[in-house]
């Protein structure tokens, strides 16, 4: 990987020589080569003088003063190239960003200390003109954007040294633009060497940021001839991408304030400029930014450096990676300019060389091929996936985040429409609306859309294409109540937890599938709470406990039929949909609550348990990922001196043939075994293409001669979550405790706690999580259970984790499992594949995009509805209160007569009171027969006495009196009657008389005998809360029934 020069003494070592004699010295070792031809040279090259001569009139373009700048320049000065041009930003040196920092010295090899300060262009040319004599290297300090073509086209090659992705995909489509087809000098080569890596930030005691990169790559890029760097850009490490929601209310590193101030704070504040990424002064105010939003969240770690790095993609590497791959580069443009020796992108051989240090060295090369749908060298447009629900915001974050497009500031268009412009403010203002509505309102499918970016001279074009993904639905830990649950748990309470515990889960798992409409669902264990006690019959079952005993198969028979009432019936799968043929329901991964954990699981308790379910270890495809399911309970076993081997052999002979299963898994879903029948196993199709180009199952006849399926993603599946070391942090959506602010590399509050007890354990061994990635292998994800709370983080301490294993634990189901708010795991998979596995051309897996996609849904907070429920009665209870309390004094404060206007009189007989004596006026009225005898008293109160058959007879007129009663009209003359009666003589009083005085007193407006406030109050209170309560348990009981 040496350049050719480096294999020499260096200059200032040779013997001292002088003149022809020097230089001859100088330069043997290159002469040599160029002298005669090698094994590999092409049959018309001529060796000799003329090549030797041409070198030194072939003018060089470096691109780049950097890392890997330096090392270039270097090596083409001595490889025997003397005209050399160099250009680097450095415009202004109020900014030290493109002038040489301290922190410069430890990798760009050619600076000192004086040099600190000085433009990189200017101080690297001089130093390698006072080393190499001979050597002329114009330095050009400014963007590469200020030349035009006239400036490109003066050099015969150009080599680019930087590390900006952004600026080398300019160049990238200059050098194609400038290509003349009638002018063969306008193809001019260009040589791309770049480096991987990140920043990491470590807190001890102060922040430091270490780079790391151990990879990188060379290529030749032949304009219009073979693949640009733009068909490339999916081979570079996609950025990363952080939820707006996190930059916006909970940044948590320092690459988030950086990004805030990126993406939200220049939007807000400035705008009406565009941000240009190779301006000083732009990365100096968003630094600035970004150091106050980091201090306001004590969030350490923001420097200069890290926001050149984070806005500009930047991806640094350690100073030997940059000298491999600069060595590389230089060979490539010896072997261009002087045609000795086939370079890469020559007809017939590879094109792209990769190095890697990662985990050992190596470097090998391979041919990239040119991509037709292009956006800079193709002539067709690229077919993208989106989703029938998306509006037009999510596809421009899908651009962003999409590794051949990377476009941050997007202007978009068909034929005919403009949707959105995000430069100038004045445009931005008036297509920002049409950001909210749906694609559809917009497109056709299939309908072209143009994308370009302001920071590139390319434009993108698309063709969206509808696509479905299979969605998964990951359900944790429904765990059941029953007996086990709450053993001390009096009647009722005991059953009404049940009931409400299974009500809510029954209308949970029938939101989920009449919303979500998942195609598959699988169970993550814990089906039951005490499934691992109940009696199994056999002789070989030994009860924890003596209450268990009486809980054996006819029990746990009435579970199972209960778990299928909650979540297997028809009405509950459906969602109360029509059905649909394919959908899944796997339920066999086994919980320590279904069967124990470890040398706690009994042979009869696993037996029964996969007699009802099926086998907790076993392989499927689905939508085009291979799920591996573990019996990890059992597994675990293992790991307990002389336990059963009979616990966990069955699930370790499993794992010794599980990639032959894998593979003949997927060998049965693409229906390429011939003892398989034929038919998908899911309805979906498996790649958004039009109809003649649909994945169509092919008919072998010989199935030995085809070509080997390839590998499609894992997905492991295990209730009990992997080994992590303690404290490890479960990220911001556990619920029970957030992660601490600073972040923290361990935080124990926010983490899994490991630790293990009476027939559980927090997490997996060590020994048995490494076994398990080891024999598995290519693992991407890993769902697992058993925690209850969410918990994501990314395994990088296993050998099929390539660059990390992602685990997600599922929050529990259940609102009795101590969440609040329980939840499931949504997951969308989208791999578009050929009958051989293969990825097809632009789908996730080809651009390195995932494949899958998990999001967390939360379902009700039930105790929240409940305390509403308590909220609301006790309102409900206070009016009630209140109200009855109002009524009573209301009541108690009327005095009790009868009224003036009654239609008829009312009395109340009481006790006689003899001493009572009073004047009135009577009238009198009598039968023929003396029979009936009756007395009215015809007076503004009213009252109407029966009278006795014994009583005085007395005659009443029938006519009515003026106020409308009963009785004798005051004007009306008596005739006929005696006048001793109208002189109001009575003669002699008789007791008779006396007795119709008092009861004419008891006649007379009273106040009645009261009952007590409290016995009125209470009476009140009893009629409202019937008026109440009667419609709305009413209501209650009807939807508890319906639903």
């Amino acid at each position: 990987m040496a350049t050719v020069a480096e294999t020499q003494q260096p200059p200032d070592v040779l013997p001292i020589q002088n003149g022809d004699a020097l230089h001859n010295s100088k330069w043997s070792y290159r002469d040599n080569i160029l002298g005669r031809a090698g094994p590999f040279t092409d049959e018309d090259w001529t060796p000799g003088e003329p090549i030797i001569s041409n070198l030194d009139n072939i003018r060089v373009l470096v691109i780049g003063a950097g890392g890997l700048g330096c090392e270039i320049l270097k090596n083409l000065a001595l490889s025997g190239f003397n005209n050399i041009d160099v250009i680097d930003m450095g415009n202004d040196r109020l900014f030290l960003d493109y002038t040489i920092d301290v922190s410069n010295l430890n990798r760009q090899f050619l600076f000192r200390q004086a040099d600190v300060g000085k433009y990189k262009a200017e101080a690297a040319a001089n130093f390698v003109m006072k080393r190499v004599k001979g050597v002329t290297i114009n330095p050009y300090c400014g963007k590469i954007q200020d030349k035009d073509e006239d400036y490109y086209l003066q050099f015969n090659l150009i080599i680019c040294g930087l590390d900006s992705i952004e600026a080398r995909r300019w160049i990238n489509a200059t050098l194609v633009g400038m290509v003349d087809d009638e002018n063969p000098d306008s193809l001019k080569p260009l040589v791309d060497g770049g480096t991987e890596g990140k920043y990491s930030s470590f807190t001890f005691g102060y922040v430091a940021d270490l780079v790391v990169g151990f990879k990188g790559q060379s290529r030749v890029i032949l304009p219009t001839m073979t693949s640009c760097l733009e068909c490339q850009l999916d081979m570079h490490a996609p950025r990363e991408t952080v939820p707006l929601c996190t930059l916006a209310t909970i940044p948590r590193q320092p690459q988030h304030c950086i990004e805030w101030a990126h993406i939200i704070a220049w939007e807000e504040e400035r705008k009406d400029i565009t941000l240009d990424t190779d301006d000083p002064e732009h990365i100096s105010w968003l630094f600035n930014k970004a150091s106050e939003r980091a201090k306001e969240f004590n969030i350490p770690g923001v420097t200069y450096s890290m926001t050149q790095g984070v806005v500009k993609n930047i991806i640094p590497a350690i100073a030997s990676t940059n000298a491999i791959v600069a060595a590389s580069c230089c060979n490539e443009a010896f072997k261009i300019a002087t045609g000795s020796n086939p370079n890469l992108g020559y007809p017939g051989t590879n094109n792209y060389m990769m190095y890697s240090g990662d985990d050992g060295v190596y470097t090998y090369t391979f041919e990239h091929e040119k991509k037709p749908d292009c956006p800079v060298c193709g002539n067709l447009a690229r077919e993208i996936d989106v989703r029938r629900e998306w509006r037009l915001q999510d596809f421009v974050d899908h651009l962003a985040e999409r590794p051949e497009a990377q476009i941050k500031k997007p202007l978009i268009r068909t034929e005919g429409k403009t949707l959105y412009y995000s430069v100038p403010a004045s445009l931005e203002e008036q297509t920002r609306p049409n950001l909210k509505r749906k694609l559809d309102e917009f497109l056709a499918d299939g309908e072209e859309v143009v994308v370009s970016d302001p920071a590139f001279a390319i434009d993108f074009k698309y063709k969206p294409q509808t696509a479905t993904p299979h969605r998964v639905a990951f359900i944790a830990d429904p765990q059941l109540i029953d007996p086990h649950t709450y053993p001390g748990r009096p009647w009722p309470l005991s059953s009404l937890t049940i009931a409400f515990t299974d009500k809510y889960l029954k209308r949970s798992y029938h939101h989920i599938q009449r919303s979500y409409d998942p195609d598959t669902v699988y169970f993550l264990g814990d089906l039951f709470d005490g499934g691992r006690e109940w009696n199994t019959g056999s002789k070989s079952f030994h009860a924890s406990e003596k209450q268990w005993k009486r809980y054996g198969p006819k029990y746990w028979r009435k579970e199972f039929e209960r778990f299928g009432g909650l979540f297997l019936r028809s009405s509950q799968v459906t969602g109360g949909k029509q059905e649909r043929a394919e959908k899944n329901i796997i339920a066999s991964l086994p919980g320590n609550h279904d069967l124990g954990f470890a040398a706690g699981v009994q042979v009869s308790v696993r037996d029964r348990f996969q007699a009802y379910f099926g086998q907790g270890d076993r392989v499927d495809v689905i939508g085009n990922h291979t799920f591996v399911g573990l019996d990890t309970v059992s597994l675990s076993a293992m790991d307990v001196h002389g336990s059963d081997p009979k616990l966990w052999q069955p699930t370790m002979e499993f794992l010794d043939e599980v990639k032959d299963k894998k593979r003949q898994a997927v060998n049965h879903f693409l229906g390429r075994t011939p003892d398989y029948p034929r038919g998908w196993k899911f309805f979906h199709r498996t790649a958004s293409q039009p109809e003649e180009r649909l994945l169509i199952k092919p008919k072998y006849d010989d199935f030995d001669d085809l070509k080997p399926a390839s590998e499609l993603p894992t997905v492991l599946l295990t209730h009990v979550p992997f080994y992590r070391e303690p404290g490890t942090p479960c990220g911001p959506l556990r619920e029970k405790y957030p992660p601490s602010v600073p972040r923290q590399e361990v935080d124990e509050r926010n983490a899994i706690r490991v630790a293990a007890g009476y027939q559980y354990q927090n997490v997996l061994s060590k020994g048995v999580s490494k076994t398990i990635a080891d024999r598995v292998g290519n693992i991407g994800y890993i769902f697992s259970g058993d925690d209850h709370d969410y918990c994501e983080l990314v395994h990088r301490a296993y050998t099929s984790a390539g660059s990390g294993i992602k685990e997600i634990t599922v929050k529990s189901i259940s609102w009795a499992m101590g969440v609040r708010r329980p939840g499931f795991q949504m997951v969308s998979l989208w791999n578009p594949v050929n009958e051989f596995a293969d990825p097809l051309p632009g789908s996730p897996q080809a651009i390195r995009m995932p494949t899958l996609q998990t999001h967390l849904c939360l379902m009700p907070n039930q105790l929240a509805v409940f305390i509403q429920y308590a909220f609301y009665f006790a309102i409900t209870l206070i009016t009630l209160l209140i109200h009855s309390a109002i009524i009573t004094m209301r009541e108690r404060n009327k005095p009790i007569w009868t009224p003036i206007d009654s239609v008829l009189p009312v009395s109340e007989p009481e006790k006689v009171h003899p001493k009572k004596d009073k004047a009135r006026s009577r009238a009198s009225s009598g039968s023929a027969n003396g029979s009936a005898n009756s007395t009215t008293k015809s007076e503004g109160n009213g009252f109407l006495v029966a009278r006795s058959d014994t009583a005085r007879a007395r005659t009443v007129s029938p006519s009515v009196s003026p106020i409308g009663h009963y009785g004798l009209p005051p004007s009306v003359e008596l005739k006929g009657v005696p006048l001793i009666d109208r002189a109001g003589y009575y003669g002699k009083r008789t007791d008779e008389d006396a007795w119709i005085d008092e009861l004419d007193f008891e006649m007379k407006p009273i106040h009645k005998r009261r009952r007590g406030f409290a016995m009125h109050f209470l009476e009140t209170f009893k009629k409202d809360m019937l008026w109440v309560a009667c419609p709305a348990f009413g209501w209650f009981f009807w939807l508890w029934h319906v639903y």
